[in-house]
């Protein structure tokens, strides 16, 4: 199934998981576009765009740092920091980190899944050539590594040869 709402970061196209797994860290604002963008986004645009805008660096010097905890192990971290490195160079780095425990434990094997091991950066670079003109560089990057349970698998049907998949009969 193809999504009529299109997920975005700095109006590039985005897997909407990219979202799901890193939640919004270190954004500027949040841009709802309604109804048909296929102009700029393409044909499954066809209901909107939510675009997320990352903030930019600063010509100040500033930094945050927030964890959040939670049950099962959980453990977020976001941590900014904002250097300027002259009048016309100035960067910033943000980084996430999301981890916790399985939540389910596999009653025959006594193993715990669905656990979070999420981790992102985003390193930006602005530099100003002119009054006029000015270059923005952005870099990210996100791993994610989890043991989470897939929809298609919790519900699979059983077939003696061809085992779960959706050429089993009797479907998904």
């Amino acid at each position: 199934v193809i999504a009529s709402v299109v997920t975005a970061v700095n109006g590039h196209s985005v897997n909407d998981s990219v979202v799901a797994d890193t939640g919004f860290f270190d954004l500027e604002r949040v841009e709802v576009l309604k109804g048909p963008q296929g102009t700029l986004y393409g044909r499954n645009a066809a209901n909107g765009v939510i675009n997320l805008i990352t903030a930019r660096p600063t010509s100040e010097f500033e930094g945050s740092y927030g964890v959040e905890v939670g049950n099962f192990g959980a453990i977020r971290t976001n941590a900014v920091v904002n250097m300027p490195l002259g009048d016309s160079l100035r960067t910033r780095l943000a980084v996430m980190s999301n981890k916790r425990d399985g939540m389910v434990q596999n009653l025959v094997t006594g193993n715990e899944f669905d656990d979070r091991n999420d981790m992102a950066f985003r390193l930006s670079v602005d530099y100003d050539l002119s009054d006029s003109t000015q270059i923005q560089f952005t870099y990210s990057d996100q791993e994610s590594d989890d043991n989470r349970y897939q929809e298609e698998a919790s519900f699979c049907q059983q077939d003696p040869f061809y085992g779960c998949s959706p050429y089993a009969r009797g479907g998904l």
